[in-house]
């Protein structure tokens, strides 16, 4: 990926194939996907600059596009790990929510790569970002350094203090929505603390968490760096599809979609429109689902679930 400069070639931003090229010359992506056509992109610039690549490599265009993605797949791979790993999360437990103009076409790809169980696409997801800003309550964080122990002495000070942050947490946010206080909680002298919910049994929900994140606990005396209050004000709930959308009995994939044919020859990918697609139904791989913000890649071996809120891809049985 080039970034914003010098960018795709397809953008006639650059002459070096970023990952948007290698999908359009694959067909993931047509001369009319982008904001419906509004935003226009050059299918032979892009198919040029991949040539020109695979020259270099000795590989023909087709395996060069492949190349790139699956490199940008491996990248992308590599960073899930990390955050996972980080987190203690097994990944094979949690489902990827996709989102951004191009996080529905890497969606299945990184999802089979981390053995995870599906991808959520949720609508609009190249505004996903934006939406969140706009339909997200108001809130209001304020902290306090402290430097306490877990006595008994300490975390009365401690709610004492948590008590004034949360008052003035809810008057700066005038009173509204609830409040919650956290602790951010170490090991003396550990450089990472971890923040935790605020109460009288803050020891050992440390005990839990440490064990849990790092895989082991020390008879060592707990520091209590920070006092963190959180006002908050309830989102709005997000709008639901129209009823007239709603699938039908027996649902199939609803709407007839199109064709396109990748520059780089192959067999014709089928094409539909996220916003033609009822409630309900399943688009079988290999297929392109477009919508005005972004495009989700199913391949082959995977389905596509249309859902209120969110595509859900997984591996077909």
């Amino acid at each position: 990926s080039a970034g914003a400069v010098p960018g795709p070639a397809c953008y006639g931003r650059g002459d070096e194939p970023t990952v948007t090229d290698a999908h359009l010359a694959l067909g993931h992506l047509g001369p009319h996907t982008l904001l419906g056509g509004r935003f226009p992109i050059d299918v032979d610039a892009a198919v040029r600059a991949i040539e020109r690549l695979g020259r270099r490599l000795s590989l023909d265009a087709r395996r060069t596009a492949l190349g790139i993605l699956a490199v940008a797949n491996a990248t992308m791979a590599r960073a899930a790990l990390v955050v996972t790993a980080e987190r203690a999360i097994d990944p094979r437990h949690v489902p990827l929510v996709a989102y951004g103009g191009a996080g529905g076409l890497h969606a299945a790809a990184l999802a089979a790569h981390l053995g995870m169980p599906a991808a959520l696409l949720p609508r609009d997801p190249g505004a996903f970002s934006a939406l969140g800003l706009a339909m997200a309550g108001e809130s209001v964080e304020l902290a306090a350094a402290c430097h306490l122990g877990t006595s008994p002495g300490d975390l009365r000070r401690l709610r004492r203090q948590g008590r004034e942050l949360a008052d003035a947490a809810r008057a700066a946010l005038g009173t509204r929505g609830r409040c919650r206080v956290e602790a951010l909680v170490r090991y003396a002298g550990q450089g990472q603390a971890l923040r935790l919910p605020f109460g009288p049994r803050l020891a050992a929900a440390f005990a839990t968490e440490h064990q849990r994140r790092f895989g082991f606990v020390v008879p060592a005396p707990l520091e209590v760096t920070q006092l963190v209050a959180r006002a908050e004000t309830a989102p709005r709930p997000l709008p639901t599809r129209r009823a007239g959308l709603d699938a039908s009995p027996g649902g199939g994939s609803g709407g007839h979609g199109s064709t396109r044919r990748s520059p780089l020859g192959g067999r014709r990918l089928p094409v539909y429109q996220r916003s033609e697609l009822p409630l309900g139904a399943c688009v079988r791989g290999p297929a392109a689902i477009e919508e005005g913000t972004a495009t989700t890649l199913v391949p082959a071996g995977w389905s596509a679930s249309i859902q209120d809120h969110t595509l859900e891809l997984r591996e077909s049985p």
